[in-house]
């Protein structure tokens, strides 16, 4: 994974995250890693149904597409977010899309010189809530989840600070006016 979030210049590709699928699903289920679902699959806890087996490569392509055309155009955290919560609205596989969106999203962050981002256990409710509630209204209110994934992102970075004992810069305080 650090070999390919070395790479310059990042180009996000169907070959890439289906090795990321294959990375950690090949313990798992070596038949599926790698490999697009065949078949229709629903997620546990949400009304969301994922789109049909046959529509995931369609989606994929477009989805790649779109990162590559917004990755100079976006902030590197939105587009990481995006990347993430795009990839777990299409499904592609059969298990384990959501820690495929993870590394994902953190592939691509690790390129641009940003911390890996966890989800703490503490917010998984508010993680899938803030998935749940951009895949309800199809997208078009991605804010909550986008702010989940910054804020952890400046965590990550303040435990950086803690762990090497440098202080963050204070936030300017500015009067309005």
């Amino acid at each position: 994974m650090l070999l390919i979030a070395r790479t310059e210049p990042f180009v996000f590709s169907e070959d890439t995250i289906l090795s990321l699928h294959r990375l950690f699903y090949c313990g798992i289920d070596a038949d599926e890693a790698g490999k697009h679902r065949s078949h229709q699959v629903f997620i546990t806890g949400t009304e969301y149904i994922p789109p049909t087996a046959g529509e995931v490569p369609v989606l994929m392509a477009e989805l790649v597409a779109e990162l590559n055309a917004k990755s100079t155009k976006l902030h590197p955290v939105r587009l990481a977010a995006l990347a993430h919560r795009r990839l777990v609205d299409i499904h592609p596989f059969t298990d384990g899309n959501g820690r495929t969106a993870r590394l994902l999203m953190n592939l691509f962050l690790v390129n641009k010189g940003y911390q890996i981002v966890s989800i703490p256990p503490i917010q998984r409710t508010e993680y899938i809530g803030a998935l749940i509630m951009a895949q309800n209204s199809n997208g078009s209110d991605d804010e909550a989840f986008l702010r989940l994934i910054a804020e952890c992102e400046i965590e990550a970075q303040k435990d950086y600070c803690r762990m090497f004992r440098i202080e963050p810069p204070k936030k300017s305080k500015t009067r309005e006016r």
